[in-house]
């Protein structure tokens, strides 16, 4: 009798703990519940209805490339590995263009402003009001936005501040020059002050050199160093410097060096408005 009763109990016991376990869920199922029930974007909280800004970002497009001679490569979103670039290929925040040698590409902002790349150019669209110029020599025809942030376009040394301007930027052997053609440009130093040096101009150079070179003939040589020295003028310590149309600015390093602008690049320019003339009556803007 005793050995049925003590077999009846442990049967009782048994009972209770498998209606305990069944009815109260485990750890693992009350974070695969969670975790159905939360959205990838309710976890960064935002809503289930409110777009993710990052994903905006990344697919916010920039531009187009309208025209392509030679090869270009295309790095997209920062991309280790390129592509081989086309007429017609979408530029999106944060793509790299490079073209390669004897190689130039025309690119078409959402704007209707337009950039043309020349050989062995590498250029970073960073987004609608950034672009980065890596290397080589870049053209920019850039619409006038009305009170709206301008573009900014940056170099490994100076930031250009822009707003319905047409200019030049070169960078190469660790110079940056820029030839404004039309409009108007800040240029600010990444960091620091420019140490602005002011070109002489040739016809009082050529002057004072040679009064110097008749009275002190024993000393051509150290008068050589001298006149090459005197050839750029110290000016000032500027935090930015603005730039009228045709006028240039050679920068290497901290030191921002100011001269009229040469003819070097009218053939260039004229190229320059030929496209933009071509993406206005595209899009059926007024200058």
């Amino acid at each position: 009798m005793l050995k049925k009763l003590l077999t009846l109990v442990v049967l009782c016991l048994c009972s209770l703990a498998v209606f305990a376990s069944s009815s109260v869920p485990s750890t693992l199922e009350k974070t695969d519940a969670a975790g159905a029930s939360a959205s990838p974007q309710k976890a960064f909280g935002t809503s289930e209805n409110k777009p993710n800004p990052i994903v905006i970002a990344e697919n916010l497009v920039v531009g187009e490339i309208r025209e392509l001679s030679g090869k270009a490569i295309l790095n997209k979103q920062g991309e280790a590995r390129g592509a081989s670039a086309s007429v017609g290929d979408a530029l999106k925040a944060q793509d790299v263009l490079r073209t390669k040698r004897n190689s130039n590409a025309v690119i078409q902002l959402i704007d209707g402003s337009t950039v043309l790349l020349q050989e062995k150019s590498s250029i970073h669209l960073k987004g609608l009001q950034s672009l980065s110029l890596e290397e080589g020599t870049v053209l920019f025809d850039i619409r006038k936005r009305g009170n709206s942030k301008g573009l900014r376009v940056s170099t490994k040394t100076a930031v250009i501040g822009v707003k319905g301007t047409q200019f030049l930027v070169k960078d190469e052997n660790d110079q940056v020059d820029v030839y404004l053609n039309k409009g108007r440009v800040e240029v600010n130093p990444v960091e620091g002050s420019f140490k602005h040096y002011k070109a002489v101009t040739s016809d009082s150079f050529d002057e004072y050199s040679k009064q110097m070179m008749s009275q002190f003939e024993e000393e051509k040589q150290k008068m050589r160093q001298g006149i090459a020295d005197m050839k750029r003028e110290f000016v000032e310590y500027l935090k930015s410097f603005d730039m009228e149309a045709g006028t240039a600015v050679s920068i290497s390093g901290d030191e921002l060096t100011s001269y009229p602008m040469p003819d070097d690049y009218n053939a260039l320019f004229e190229a320059l408005d030929k496209q933009a003339e071509l993406t206005r009556k595209r899009l059926n803007l007024s200058d």
